[in-house]
């Protein structure tokens, strides 16, 4: 079997997954609820919030300030800055959604009668690998297709066509969003061909405790902080992110911002990429495979 029909064989079983289906339509529900949580802050500025502001300023001595106590209604542009906040969260779901694809197969032992029709693990692996990659991005792209759409919808009916202006974060979401699914969908495949499914969920629930541990103070050097995918996932979605990576050094916090660039993201992916490609094709190659 040559790899391009290998090739199409692979994206014919992932059409067909009943599983992969049901987990897109569950993130395409979700990408269409998800503006609920953002949406609000474009809403014009009501009758009753004008009022309230004027009483505030009134009551704080003020009564010409009536502007400083007034809610500012996002515009497009900063709609589109704030959705990229859900981007990396997308992306790790679509990462999970293709470590189950690819994996299932290793659990149910179909992968071994697949090398029955196709001896060459090389072509199996890249083959399985860019599907997944594939899927990864057909997840991300479909949630976020679905945000900005549900979006722009609920935006123009509030405050018109007129107040459209500059949608190009909401495109450059898309681009960037769709590029990361991509990533994790190559990711996840060589994660399970490298170690299993099971061992890639749990590297996956490891990274997702470390964040959350860097998020609440936990001491990182800027440069070690360079090797972990979250923080390049985030500088992909922004294109420049920088953010405060302090220690406590004798017992004083020192400040120590560090800034990562759409740049060194786009380097960084592949690197990784390849480099789990030469493991997984080396461990795949000797691993014992029974059904």
């Amino acid at each position: 079997m040559t790899f391009t029909n290998l090739l199409m064989a692979e994206f014919l079983r992932v059409r067909y997954r009943k599983r992969v289906l049901v987990s897109l339509l569950l993130m395409l529900a979700g990408g269409l609820m998800l503006p609920m949580t953002y949406v609000g802050g474009a809403m014009p500025v009501t009758a009753e919030e004008r009022e309230s502001a004027r009483l505030q300023a009134i009551e704080e001595g003020c009564p010409d300030c009536v502007g400083d106590y007034l809610r500012q209604p996002l515009d497009l542009s900063a709609l589109g800055e704030y959705m990229k906040g859900y981007g990396l969260i997308i992306a790790f779901l679509a990462l999970v959604t293709c470590i189950l694809y690819v994996g299932s197969d290793f659990i149910s032992g179909a992968i071994s009668v697949h090398l029955t029709f196709t001896p060459s693990r090389g072509k199996l692996l890249a083959a399985r690998t860019l599907v997944s990659g594939a899927l990864g991005a057909v997840v991300s792209g479909t949630v976020l297709m679905a945000m900005c759409s549900v979006t722009l919808v609920w935006f123009v009916s509030a405050n018109g066509f007129d107040a459209v202006g500059n949608a190009n974060g909401m495109l450059e979401l898309l681009v960037s969003g769709t590029l990361l699914g991509f990533f994790a969908g190559l990711v996840a495949s060589l994660a399970v061909f490298l170690g299993g499914m099971i061992p890639a969920l749990g590297a996956c629930a490891a990274c997702t405790v470390i964040f959350l541990m860097s998020l609440q103070g936990f001491a990182l050097s800027a440069g070690w902080a360079h090797i972990f995918p979250w923080w390049q996932g985030i500088a992909l979605l922004y294109g420049t992110y920088s953010t405060d990576l302090g220690q406590l050094v004798d017992h004083t916090w020192q400040s120590n911002p560090t800034t990562f660039t759409r740049v060194e993201a786009l380097i960084y992916f592949p690197v990784v990429i390849g480099l789990l490609w030469v493991a997984a094709h080396i461990v795949f190659r000797r691993r014992d495979i029974r059904g």
